[in-house]
């Protein structure tokens, strides 16, 4: 159990060459579910984070290249800072 979430990705496959597919299954009701709709939610009415987001994910990649799990992890902080904002917004 990954907290009630399915992950498959076409990284490492022959159907991945333009670029890996990452998808995340759910329910509505699971926290995981809950947090990327709130945090896609804040990211289209505020723009200026938004941005900050993008530059955020281009200056990871520089760093980390294909380590997906470094570039995971190190998006987290920022990820967890908006998804604590849009909950304390009205």
């Amino acid at each position: 159990d990954r907290n009630g979430r399915v992950f498959m990705s076409s990284a490492r496959t022959r159907e991945s060459t333009l670029g890996d597919i990452h998808l995340h299954l759910t329910t509505e009701d699971n926290e995981s579910y809950k947090n990327a709709i709130l945090f896609r939610s804040y990211l289209i009415n505020h723009p200026v984070e938004k941005q900050q987001y993008v530059n955020l994910k281009h200056r990871i990649l520089e760093m980390v290249g294909q380590n997906r799990a470094e570039y995971t992890k190190m998006k987290k902080a920022f990820i967890e800072k908006i998804v604590k904002l849009a909950k304390e917004s009205p």
